[in-house]
């Protein structure tokens, strides 16, 4: 197994837990199993980067704030929120609040279908949890701390009590059954196809044939946002896009994409991302650019 190349830790981060278990190859065959877990609290510029890693982390968000970054988006992590990472890609702490995180890294069949069932690699946050879902991680932590015989088996139990967990927010996040969307689907093509217009709430109500308070209602249920809501994560992910492919300005990229003030752009951007443009440039580009001599290589634990 390849170890995840650590790019940036610093020596004031908290290690506060830190275990590793090496399941035999019977279990690792019939069950999820949990190879380490831990407990830490970051420092300004942790950041890890994982390259070709087999199996899964799981990164739980007890406060302050971080990202992830994955299939060249990065995503904002906050307090309860989890992050799920396989494979490739990149986790790290926010500058100004760093965060405190539990986490787990996961073997098995079971997680690598609902890595595939719940989309995870377009969307790996994860909202909305129970409160037992800190509890899960809380628990493998006492496990491999006071191994029993019986380790293994409640080891995966807990995993796959984390995924009935991970399931439901997926689930929760769908438009109610019974509720028609269709209605305001032509304004969301039209917002789609065209997202650097003004457009207005009474506007795309018209192209629905519904009143401005019915379409507001229907939209919402329909996609969880407003729709100015809506639309600033739509042109927030066509600017992620233009940053990492084009070597145009700011000011250039925040008026494609329906901004008039690069300013107000820079500061949504931030908002959704967590970064400002030129960071969130700056940062893909460094992490893509291949080493030229080994780097600093460790595990969490």
């Amino acid at each position: 197994m390849t170890d995840a190349v650590c790019t940036g830790i610093p020596r004031r981060t908290e290690l506060l837990m830190s275990y590793s278990h090496v399941p035999s190859a019977t279990v690792r065959r019939a069950l999820n199993v949990v190879v380490r877990s831990g407990h830490f609290r970051a420092d300004r510029g942790y950041r890890v980067e994982r390259r070709g890693v087999s199996g899964h982390e799981f990164l739980y968000c007890l406060s302050g704030s971080g990202y992830v970054a994955s299939d060249r988006r990065r995503f904002r992590v906050e307090p309860f929120h989890l992050a799920w990472l396989s494979g490739f890609g990149v986790h790290g702490a926010d500058q100004t609040a760093p965060w405190e995180v539990l986490w787990m890294h996961v073997e098995g069949h079971q997680v690598e279908k609902a890595w595939e069932v719940l989309s995870v690699q377009e969307r790996p946050v994860f909202e909305g949890l129970p409160t037992e879902a800190r509890g899960v991680f809380q628990d493998v932590n006492d496990l491999l701390a006071n191994r029993s015989s019986a380790a293994d088996a409640a080891l995966n139990c807990r995993v796959a009590e984390l995924l009935g967990y991970l399931v439901a927010s997926r689930e929760a996040a769908k438009p109610r059954k019974g509720h028609d969307t269709s209605e305001v689907d032509f304004a969301i093509e039209r917002m789609a196809g065209d997202p650097k217009r003004s457009w207005r709430a009474g506007e795309l109500a018209k192209l629905c044939g519904l009143s401005e308070r019915h379409f507001f209602r229907r939209f919402k249920l329909a996609t969880g946002l407003s729709p100015i809501s809506w639309l600033r994560r739509e042109r927030i992910n066509l600017a992620q896009g233009k940053l990492l492919e084009s070597a145009k300005s700011i000011k250039e990229i925040s008026g494609q994409v329906g901004y008039n003030d690069a300013f107000f752009f820079s500061r949504d951007f931030k908002r959704h991302t967590g970064f400002s443009p030129s960071a969130y440039r700056h940062s893909d580009r460094r992490a893509s650019m291949p080493s030229t001599k080994p780097g600093e290589t460790q595990r969490h634990d």
